[in-house]
């Protein structure tokens, strides 16, 4: 699994590709009668320049999933190995009571049982843990085919989603880094 970091620096080589890209080709636009990407030949400059605009925004969304995405993941496994491992934090002993608590310890609640758990336990985080369930509005939008008109409040973009789980990942104590 990428770390956070990662994710984040393969996102600003794919951006930087794509204005490199954008660029060659709206100088081709200028300058010759046709394009060398196939794909996109016999586009006017406008069309040229919306079409890299709506992949702007798609790439944005697929990083901001990913970052989502990752971010679960990581708190599901640090979840299961405070469980598992039976340490004696708080953390650790609400989680194992979370556990004991369903019929079946696998079908565990992201925000329900782990997200709100950080909070009881750690409530200096809940300002940043509310800010992730409503960022989780936007990856369920996202990852479920975004057919619905969102109401999120705010507008979730990689940088800022990026600077929260960093932020988050600095003030909480996790078994594993992100």
């Amino acid at each position: 699994m990428n770390s956070l970091e990662q994710i984040w620096d393969d996102y600003q080589l794919i951006l930087g590709a794509l204005i490199r890209e954008k660029s060659k080709l709206l100088d081709e636009t200028l300058n010759t009668d046709q394009i060398s990407n196939p794909i996109l030949t016999g586009l006017t400059e406008q069309e040229l320049k919306d079409h890299f605009n709506a992949l702007f925004i798609e790439i944005d969304h697929q990083i901001s999933l990913t970052i989502l995405a990752h971010t679960e993941a990581i708190l599901r496994v640090d979840y299961s190995e405070r469980v598992k491992r039976r340490l004696r934090d708080a953390l650790s002993k609400k989680f194992r009571t979370v556990s004991q608590s369903r019929d079946d310890p696998r079908k565990i609640s992201f925000e329900r049982d782990i997200l709100e758990s950080w909070e009881e336990v750690r409530p200096e985080l809940k300002t940043i843990i509310s800010e992730i369930k409503g960022a989780m509005k936007y990856r369920h939008w996202l990852a479920h085919g975004r057919y619905w008109a969102p109401k999120l409040g705010k507008n979730y973009e990689p940088n800022g989603l990026f600077s929260l789980i960093q932020s988050f990942c600095r003030r909480a104590t996790l078994l594993k880094k992100l």
